[in-house]
């Protein structure tokens, strides 16, 4: 190291500042006017997204009744992500419901009267229980989950449901059709009911092919 470098790290020692890199970085956090970097950080990891899920959560929030544009501007956490991501973070956020809420055409805090009738929860027949995870606890009069004291036999059955179902969802996915955007048709009207039947093909297709290619013995009885 030449004297002059000791200097500036000498100098810089003084004013409690760093004294790493090189001359030209130290002359400019002695003048003031050193950048610092920035760390990108992914959305699923960000403290935006954390703020965002949050504030989505709750019926009360500001975010319910305000534009993307509006959040974006709303908190610097937000504007740590360009506005077109952004967008498209916030439309997905608000447009996303757990499993469990779609099932039972509702959340906890909707009234009975104001279920959605055309839910899963409703279709199911008086005589017959769908099956599901723990998530799905708390309606033993409608769905099947794993218990202690389940004889083998049942623990069995649950876990080859379990894994059917999501063998099936898997099969779905690889049509691409459930999470890309549909190019055809004229107008998003036209869009949504062309995707519409195309997804329901894809269901037929994948429906078929597990039905005359088992993939254990408990889809003999679903």
């Amino acid at each position: 190291m030449n004297k002059k470098q000791k200097q500036l790290r000498q100098l810089l020692e003084k004013r409690g500042l760093k004294t790493g890199g090189n001359k030209a970085d130290m002359v400019d956090r002695l003048l003031g006017r050193e950048v610092t970097k920035k760390r990108k950080v992914a959305w699923k990891k960000s403290r935006g997204r954390a703020l965002l899920k949050k504030l989505s959560l709750d019926k009360k929030s500001y975010v319910h009744g305000k534009t993307a544009e509006e959040v974006h501007k709303s908190h610097e956490w937000f504007e740590e992500f360009p506005l077109d991501k952004f967008k498209e973070y916030f439309t997905d956020m608000l447009a996303s419901k757990h499993d469990k809420t779609v099932f039972c055409g509702g959340n906890k805090d909707t009234a009975a009267s104001d279920r959605d009738k055309s839910s899963l929860f409703f279709k199911i027949p008086v005589d017959k229980k769908a099956v599901g995870d723990s998530a799905y606890e708390g309606m033993p009069e409608k769905v099947l989950v794993r218990r202690e004291g389940h004889s083998k036999e049942t623990t069995d059955f649950i876990n080859a449901a379990l894994a059917r179902q999501e063998n099936y969802h898997s099969r779905l996915k690889s049509y691409d059709i459930l999470r890309c955007r549909f190019r055809h048709g004229k107008s998003t009207e036209n869009k949504m009911v062309l995707h519409k039947m195309a997804t329901e093909m894809v269901a037929v297709i994948v429906q078929y092919d597990l039905r005359y290619r088992p993939l254990c013995e408990t889809d003999n009885y679903i």
